[in-house]
Parts: structure tokens; sequence; C-alpha cells
């Protein structure tokens, strides 16, 4: 709906406007850039196919092209009894357009939304004003920054996304990746590798998936890990998650 309206904006500077300005010339050249095939097929290659076609629409000045347009509406076109209509016209249209942005914490078919944020609340409940370094599973991690910008990870997407190691010059050490595959996949017994590489992370906050961490048919989960000085005690349990702090 606002790619809409920012064409109709566009379509209607072009014919009231004599002289042509900065910005609306470059509405004119980002939207020929981004909507057309070919030349959106070509932005893609310059950027190695690392954007999404709808990620290309973050170029064209949606909203100023719009406000713009209003504006020259108010100024120009309406009698002076008729401007103050466009006010609540302008406020329903953008209304029924929806939202402008969107929740950035991904949802799981397996685990609910709402638990992710009870993981979070109980870290930054417990936590004292120190620094948050966390280790988890995936799902906890690609979503805790967007939850709260106190929380730190101790490594990123682009651990499991690897189409993106082109664009970082600076790429982890191996020991990091092996500590991402240990929290993806069944732990039967917490051994010195994965609590080496913990210690060495210096996690304040470790989250296991209680589907990965399994210790017998009692299902009993340490009070304790330690390792190399490093001492993680368990904080708190959801019903799919494990929280250990140091």
């Amino acid at each position: 709906m606002y790619l809409a309206l920012f064409l109709a904006a566009m379509f209607y500077l072009y014919m009231v406007r004599e002289e042509k300005q900065p910005f609306f010339k470059y509405g004119v050249l980002s939207a020929v850039l981004v909507l057309f095939p070919l030349t959106r097929w070509i932005l893609n290659k310059c950027f190695q196919g690392f954007y999404e076609a709808e990620a290309w629409q973050w170029l064209l000045p949606v909203m100023g092209v719009i406000a713009f347009a209003v504006i020259e509406i108010w100024g120009k076109q309406w009698e002076k009894w008729k401007r103050w209509a466009i006010i609540p016209v302008a406020c329903i249209v953008f209304l029924l357009c929806g939202v402008w942005s969107q929740d950035y914490l991904k949802k799981d078919i397996n685990k609910n939304i709402n638990e992710m944020k009870e993981v979070y609340d109980l870290i930054l409940n417990q936590n004292t004003g120190s620094e948050i370094l966390l280790v988890g599973p995936q799902e906890i991690m690609e979503n805790a920054r967007a939850y709260d910008g106190r929380i730190i990870t101790v490594y990123g997407r682009d651990v499991w996304e690897t189409d993106l190691d082109y664009a970082f010059y600076d790429h982890y050490d191996e020991w990091v990746y092996g500590l991402a595959r240990h929290m993806e996949k069944p732990i039967i017994k917490i051994g010195g590798g994965l609590l080496a590489e913990l210690s060495r992370s210096g996690a304040t906050h470790v989250v296991f998936d209680k589907e990965n961490l399994t210790f017998g048919d009692d299902m009993q989960y340490p009070a304790t890990l330690e390792s190399g000085g490093m001492l993680l005690k368990r904080m708190e349990e959801t019903r799919h998650y494990v929280i250990y702090a140091r």
C-alpha cells in the first residue's frame, strides 16, 4: 500500500511541478533502480546477491515523497476551507496502510516466542549491573539483541549464516564455531571440550535447550558446571530451556 501511495505521489508531482526538484529526481532514479527487474538484477550482482528484492525498497524515499506531495496539495490545490480536510484524510489513509515496521523476534514453530522473552527477562532481572555475555541455542542468540541491547552475545548470525562470510574481514576463531555447534546438538555428557569453550568465551549466562541437555532417564540437569576457574550455577529454567549464570 505504501508503494502504491509513493507511485501516486510521484505521478502527482510530475504533473503539477514545472521545475522538478532534486528530491523528486532522486525518487525517480531510485524507483527505476529498485522497481525494474533488470536494474534490480544489476544491483544484486554488484552486492553479490546479499540483499533480497524487498530489501532494496528501503532505497525509495517513500515517506518523504508522500509528505512532499501532501504539502503541494495543502499549499496549492485546495481552497482555504478545504485544507484542513487533508489532515484526517491523510491520517486515515496511513492507518489503513498498516505498520511500517515489524516484531524482529523470530517466531519458532516449536517454542513459543513468549518463552524466549521469559528467558531474557529472567537473565535481565537476575543481573546486578554487570555485563551480560550470553551463549545459547541459535533461536535464543539471534533474538537476544533485538529484545534488549544490554544483552551481548558471544557470537552472531554470521556463525550460522555462512553466506555472510564475505562481508566480514575479521572471522571468528575455530573454537567459537565449535561452541556454536555444541549448543545445537544433543549433549549426552558435559565434556571438557564444551566447558573449555564456555570458559574461553567468558560467558556470564549460558542457556541450554532441554531437548539437547539430557542426563539419563531422570532428566536431571547439573546444579553447577565448572572448568578453568569458571563456575556456572543453575539459575532458572523454563519449559524448554535451562539457564546457568556465572
